[in-house]
Parts: C-alpha cells; sequence; structure tokens
C-alpha cells in the first residue's frame, strides 16, 4: 500500500472540500436576494449557509483524522516450534515446570517507519512432531500460567523488561491452544529500532510425555 499516495490523496480531499464550501459560501451570500433571516424560506439565508460551512470543516476533520485507522495493518510472526520435555513419573508427582519452558522468541522486522506498533494476540498450540502414535494425545493442560514479556537485545540497552501479554488457566480438559490476554497500549518502536526478544514465564508441571508447541504473535502498526 502507498501510503504517501494516500495521504496526498486524503490531503487533496480536504483542501478540495473546504475551497468548495467557501465558493459555496461566497456565491450564495452574493445571490441571496432574501432578508438576512428568510432561514429555510428562501433556501437558507446567512446563519444557514455558515452552519453549512462549519459542517463541512467538521466533516473533512473527521476524514482526515481517520485515516491512521484505515491505514493500521496486522503483521504476523510465528515462533519457532519447540518442545516441553516431558516424564511420566515427575508428571504424576507433580513436580514443577521449569520458568524457563518457552525459549526466547527473537522476532526480527524489517526497516520500517512506524508512529506507533503494539501487540495484538499471543498464541500457543500442540504440534504433531512429538506423537509418537495414535494414541498419544498431547495438550496443553500441564500449564498453569503463561506471561510473555518483551526485552532488548542488547543487554546494555536502556529499554526495560516489560510485559505485553498473560493467560492464567485454568483451561479446558484436552485444549490444544491458549490465547494470552495482550496489552495493546505498550508501544514497541523503540525496541523494533534496538532489536528484540520475547520472553516466557510459565508455571505449570512436567508433562506426561514430550509436548512439541509452536505459536504466533500479532502485532498491529499504524503507519501515521
Amino acid at each position: 500500500m502507498n501510503y504517501g499516495h494516500a495521504l496526498c490523496d486524503a490531503s487533496v480531499l480536504y483542501r478540495t472540500s473546504v475551497l468548495d464550501c467557501h465558493q459555496n459560501f461566497y456565491e450564495e451570500t452574493l445571490n441571496s436576494s432574501g432578508p438576512p433571516d428568510d432561514g429555510l424560506k428562501h433556501g437558507g439565508g446567512p446563519m444557514t449557509r455558515i452552519l453549512r460551512l462549519s459542517l463541512c470543516f467538521l466533516c473533512a476533520i473527521f476524514m482526515v483524522s481517520g485515516c491512521a485507522d484505515v491505514l493500521a495493518f496486522d503483521l504476523y510472526a510465528a515462533v519457532d516450534e519447540f518442545t516441553v520435555p516431558g516424564d511420566a513419573s515427575l508428571h504424576h508427582g507433580k513436580a514443577p515446570l521449569s520458568a524457563a519452558t518457552i525459549p526466547d522468541m527473537e522476532i526480527q522486522f524489517s526497516a520500517m517507519d512506524a508512529r506507533s506498533v503494539s501487540i495484538s494476540s499471543v498464541r500457543f498450540f500442540v504440534t504433531d512432531t512429538d506423537l509418537f502414535n495414535d494414541s498419544d494425545a498431547d495438550d496443553l493442560e500441564f500449564l498453569d500460567s503463561v506471561i510473555v514479556y518483551i526485552a532488548p537485545v542488547d543487554p546494555a540497552s536502556e529499554l526495560p523488561v516489560v510485559e505485553l501479554a498473560r493467560w492464567e488457566g485454568p483451561h479446558d480438559a484436552g485444549a490444544q491452544e491458549l490465547w494470552l490476554d495482550a496489552l495493546v497500549d505498550v508501544d514497541l518502536t523503540d525496541y523494533i529500532r534496538e532489536g528484540f526478544v520475547l520472553k516466557a514465564s510459565t508455571t505449570g508441571v512436567v508433562p506426561y510425555d514430550d509436548v512439541s508447541v509452536s505459536g504466533e504473535a500479532t502485532f498491529r502498526v499504524n503507519p501515521i
């Protein structure tokens, strides 16, 4: 999408609308033969025409200010598949899951000049890689909570580690995917410029056997 062209069109539309309003107001005022307060009886007096001009200004402003929402778009980033190691004995003993079960997720964006970028959603889902036979039915019931943070790649960066999304159980039995509630008010543009990773902290118990998991993060980009 050519944002520059779209903005130019919006600007031209704004200027054209305002100029037309001025011209119509000027011509109607010169050609008006009725008294100043004739109102609707003679097709609209000066006060009616001023109201029309004001409405033209408001419409043009709303059209231009609404462009940002129209031009916003989503970017989807896949989370590389990973395996959560399982153990039947540890599972039955309710051994706690390691907090770093989900490895760091490094997501690279191409250079962009956006006004703001926020997280829209994060989800994780079971894959078939670690299904050993037809009777093996992996799920995500071993998880009690997942929190995703954003952190700069450079440890010397002054950007803080910030929570982006959170999920807390319980979930339905046999659930094979989970969606995290995203904090959409966190602006990520500085992290994208410097480079960032997504870190996940989990709680739960060790699964009965190995479970392969993948995921997806969705970002909302507002270019203007």
